[in-house]
């Protein structure tokens, strides 16, 4: 639901990207203007504002979610993370030449029209990725298969816990790698001796502690998965 409600949110912070352009090319880019200049810089000011703080806020959260996983970050999660990085710069210089150093003011244009640029590539890696994909997307879930290669391993609930696992889970973990796609993946996690947000160890009890009562951002699964399905979401574990 965070995620979700993030995704949300980036879409309110493209839309103010949008506005923002718009009063700038208003401004700068026409010669009759159909409203008055005060009032597009009004509109400019308030839309650059608005961007500041939906941009620290989506950075805060994202900041939050990353950091305690402990996973390698996934491809797409590092170019959105290199996106952001020049979103901050971009934005940083073209204050400042605004603000102090107006001789350099007709670069401001054309850091402008760059930051619009990076800031919907920004959003096209996380809030636009997430919606397509898990929340717009008509597709079910893949079938995941199981390959019982320990004897202590009960097949048939392994195979249960696989598709309970599709159905809830594998939109925001991976399962053949530690890369962080929304959570850690889930590669070894119960071979290794800690989980990778909570640095609890890495025990069925303390999965299924995390699943009704989770750490940082991800959801609680406590009054849709029963005590039973959780258990055969672990013994799928026990696969990777």
């Amino acid at each position: 639901m965070i995620l979700f409600l993030k995704s949300l949110v980036s879409v309110i912070f493209l839309l103010v990207t949008f506005i923002s352009l718009w009063s700038m090319l208003e401004i700068l880019g026409k010669e009759k203007k159909y409203f008055e200049v005060h009032t597009l810089r009004h509109v400019h000011k308030i839309a650059g504002i608005a961007f500041l703080m939906l941009f620290s806020g989506l950075s805060l959260v994202g900041i939050l979610f990353v950091v305690p996983n402990n996973g390698e970050l996934s491809f797409r999660a590092f170019i959105h993370f290199l996106l952001a990085v020049a979103v901050f710069l971009v934005f940083s210089v073209k204050l400042a030449i605004v603000r102090r150093y107006k001789q350099l003011f007709k670069y401001v244009q054309g850091m402008g029209l760059s930051l619009f640029f990076i800031s919907v590539l920004l959003f096209a890696t996380s809030g636009g990725y997430y919606l397509m994909v898990y929340k717009l997307s008509f597709t079910s879930p893949p079938t995941l298969e199981v390959n019982v290669t320990a004897n202590e391993i009960d097949g048939n609930l392994a195979q249960k816990g696989a598709r309970l696992f599709s159905d809830n889970c594998v939109s925001c973990h991976e399962i053949l790698s530690t890369e962080i796609k929304l959570g850690p993946g889930m590669k070894g996690i119960l071979k290794n001796p800690t989980l990778p947000s909570s640095n609890k160890p890495a025990t069925p009890a303390n999965i299924i502690d995390q699943l009704t009562n989770p750490y940082k951002m991800m959801p609680s699964f406590k009054d849709k998965l029963s005590q039973d399905q959780m258990k055969a979401i672990i013994e799928y574990l026990k696969t990777l």
